[in-house]
């Protein structure tokens, strides 16, 4: 395994780590308990999806060849269905107003009916990972973010932002998922005889990207957290 994927792995679990010790600590509302769970769920998979490449080169997983667990492609299908859901909850939650509420709800009910439904009548779902669900879920989750961050500039939040763990969330959000889809769904296309310089290229910027998300979300919860710490000390003192 090359230094970039273990350090994305990293940054990874150390994100879910500082999000547990910040929800644990400070009781945070529902959207950001179960955020974390997700990171979890994150790492959970990336272990799974990991143990599929060795399925063929390690005896030990042998008895698993030619079985729906030789390919990874279902967990990772499963897995953006999730994580593109997670996300317009978690955003669903940090927006305020009625039309913006059914807005979301529609946008979450179209991405679950398109997907599922399309990975029924495709037959991907054990073949490759679909550009469909990451075409329209990254189009979708990006108009959510631009509503969060539209409000932002509106409200006087804005004035707190840096202490805000949706607007690390968001802006990591962004980034991963304008970076990384464009790229999944054109390495499908090419293979390192045809195309080296673009697997190359693939396989630095996939990991950076993850490295730079994680960080993000692992840098939001810590500010969050010393940000309530000096919120409490100060209260102590009045």
């Amino acid at each position: 395994m090359k230094i970039l994927d273990l350090l994305f792995h990293f940054a990874e679990l150390l994100a879910a780590i500082f999000g547990t010790v910040y929800v644990v600590r400070y009781r945070e509302d529902t959207p950001t308990r179960y955020f974390v769970i997700f990171l979890w769920i994150t790492v959970f998979v990336e272990v799974i999806g990991g143990i599929s490449g060795y399925i063929g080169r390690w005896e030990s997983f042998s008895f698993l060849e030619d079985t729906f667990l030789e390919k990874n492609a279902w967990l990772y299908n499963l897995y953006s269905i999730i994580s593109y859901c997670v996300y317009f909850l978690f955003f669903k939650y940090n927006i305020r107003g009625r039309n913006n509420y059914r807005i979301i709800n529609i946008i979450i009910v179209t991405f679950i009916v398109s997907s599922i439904g399309y990975l029924i009548f495709s037959k991907e779902f054990f073949e490759v990972q679909s550009s469909f669900i990451m075409i329209i879920g990254t189009l979708l989750l990006m108009t959510v973010i631009f509503i969060y961050f539209f409000q932002l500039l509106q409200s006087d939040r804005i004035l707190d932002i840096g202490s805000s763990i949706v607007f690390y969330v968001a802006a990591g959000a962004l980034v991963m998922h304008l970076c990384i889809t464009p790229l999944l769904i054109f390495i499908q296309f090419f293979s390192i005889e045809k195309s080296p310089e673009f697997v190359e290229v693939f396989t630095i910027i996939i990991p950076c990207t993850i490295i730079f998300t994680y960080t993000c979300y692992s840098i939001g919860f810590l500010v969050c957290i010393s940000h309530k710490k000096l919120y409490r000390k100060n209260k102590s003192y009045s």
